[in-house]
């Protein structure tokens, strides 16, 4: 063996001796799977905050033992959300942190100041302080997140939590569909300032059963609107206000939806525009105490919806040896 192959060779027994002592348990090479937030095992989350880093912040709270949004207040939240994003934090494990120094806070976008998400969690009867406060950044991989708990440097990779799945928007966090027995209904009743229309739904398809029409009718026309009617969706809830200024004392068309088996009938009233923002109206639904807001694409087909809209126009009848029309530029 040559010099050189020795001297390689001796290279190599030195870092597998250091390699085995990084390794070794004195080492700290080899740390036990332990909990992150072992604090949260033993409390209950009275009330939970999202913000995404961007300025917006959404906030839950329990009440009567329901998850309901902050804003607008006792606005209900779709069952077991909540419950299911904590059961994530609470059990959240870790190993050695990837990070330890403040300086790489705001790379990992983990830093008081500069993050991905920010959750926070009370108990009940607590201060403004949170007894959790986890930031939520970065995804080095599909499967990891980088993740640091407020007041602590550490910074750990984990699984099972992504900023993705801390929306900080309400809109996630509640049930869109509009009317429950809207999907199943078989009878559409429709009255605006135009008149009032009934639309019943055969197989798959729906037709116009009042008022009859005198001329060609727009199926098409009429399978649209049953269809957009039918399909309508919460993009928001609205913030609480006077019935009369957004319009619903007195709304610009009224839809029940009834024949769906075993659901009562449902009663919406479409209200005005929302103001600031024109492409939205001010929706209620009958049972259900708070306004929302639904595009105006689709409810202001309700509003807009007439017979003459759904009827096509028809071409007058020629006479029998009635001359035909001159072309254009033709002599006289």
């Amino acid at each position: 063996m040559s010099r050189g192959q020795r001297l390689l060779a001796g290279l190599l027994v030195v870092q597998l001796v250091i390699l085995l002592l990084l390794r070794a348990p004195w080492a700290g090479g080899s740390v036990k799977e332990h909990p992150l937030l072992p604090a949260l095992a033993g409390m209950t989350p009275e009330r939970l905050e999202i913000a995404d880093g961007q300025g917006a912040t959404m906030s839950l709270e329990r009440d009567k033992g329901a998850w309901v949004l902050a804003s607008p207040r006792g606005y209900p939240v779709t069952a077991g959300k909540a419950d299911q994003l904590i059961q994530s934090v609470e059990h959240i494990t870790v190993r050695r942190p990837v990070a330890t120094s403040p300086r790489h806070h705001a790379a990992l976008k983990v830093d008081d100041h500069d993050f991905e998400r920010r959750l926070r969690l009370w108990p009940a009867a607590a201060g403004d302080k949170p007894a959790v406060e986890l930031y939520v950044g970065t995804s080095p991989s599909a499967t990891t997140t980088h993740i640091r708990v407020g007041g602590k440097n550490d910074v750990y990779e984990t699984t099972g939590l992504t900023a993705f799945g801390l929306p900080a928007d309400p809109t996630w966090w509640i049930e869109r569909t509009l009317a429950p027995g809207a999907a199943q209904a078989t009878t559409i009743s429709l009255r605006n300032r135009s008149g009032s229309l009934t639309l019943a739904k055969t197989g798959n398809q729906w037709k116009l059963t009042s008022p009859a029409a005198h001329a060609a009718l727009d199926t098409t026309g009429v399978a649209t609107l049953g269809q957009t009617l039918s399909s309508l969706v919460i993009d928001r809830p609205a913030a609480e206000g006077d019935p009369h200024q957004q319009g619903l004392a007195d709304p610009e068309a009224v839809v029940v939806f009834s024949g769906a088996p075993g659901v009562a009938a449902d009663t919406v009233r479409i209200g005005g525009l929302v103001t600031g923002r024109p492409g939205e109206r001010y929706v209620a639904r009958s049972g259900f105490a708070w306004a929302v807001e639904v595009s105006q694409a689709s409810a202001g087909r309700a509003v807009d919806a007439s017979l003459a809209s759904l009827t096509r126009k028809l071409e007058p009848a020629k006479k029998p040896g009635a001359p035909k029309p001159a072309a254009a530029g033709a002599k006289k």
